[in-house]
This record gives C-alpha cells, structure tokens and sequence, in this order.
C-alpha cells in the first residue's frame, strides 16, 4: 500500500522475486497514477538561485525539503535560506519549478513570501 502527495491510498501487488520499478513511487512520467506520474505530476524544484550579484547560493534541495503537500509557502530570508551570502545587500531568491508537467519561473525578493504553485 503506498499514499501519494494528495492522501490517495493504493494498494499494489507483485509476484515473489518480481522486480519493482521505483520510479512509480517518485512521481516520475509513465506510472499512471495521479499523484504518482502520467499527466498529474508534483510540484518540483528544478533550480533555485538564491543572493545577489555573483554571490549566488543554490538552495533548490532545501526549498523541496520544505514542500508539503505539493505546495511551498516559505518567507524568503537568510534564515529560511540556510545562510546570508551577501550581508547588508538585499537579495533575490530565483527559482524554476515544474508542476503539473509544465515548467515554471518565479523570482521573490528578500523579505517576501515565495507561494508555489
């Protein structure tokens, strides 16, 4: 049994030995399942771009640590960040996103509140 982003339970069977291919589980194109692939993917950071200048720190696994619920909501400071790469310059978080199989851009300035989807 195995609940995806959204809470759906479903329930799958294999055959003693059979192999079980992962990507199923992680979302990824193909599984069929909404929630777990096909045509209804999950919110995913592609890239985030977080600073100022050529002082640039990549925070994308830290913002998909944060998702919940295929959504993120999280106040853009050196705090939620993980740190100021440049002190007393004010920042921009940039960030490339998919969801719903489409890619996405969206760019918050520090102190805003980055809201995805």
């Amino acid at each position: 049994m195995a609940r995806n982003s959204s809470g759906t339970v479903r329930d799958f069977y294999y055959k003693e030995g059979a192999w079980v291919k992962s990507e199923k589980f992680a979302g990824g194109p193909g599984s069929g399942w909404p929630g777990w692939g096909g045509s209804d993917y999950g919110l995913r950071i592609v890239s985030a771009r977080w600073g100022s200048g050529a002082q640039i720190v990549n925070v994308a696994d830290r913002l998909q640590g944060m998702v919940r619920n295929n959504r993120l909501s999280v106040r853009v400071n050196p705090e939620t960040m993980g740190g100021d790469p440049v002190p007393n310059i004010p920042k921009m978080l940039s960030v490339i996103y998919d969801w719903h199989g489409k890619r996405r851009s969206k760019v918050v300035a520090e102190g805003r509140t980055l809201n995805l989807p």
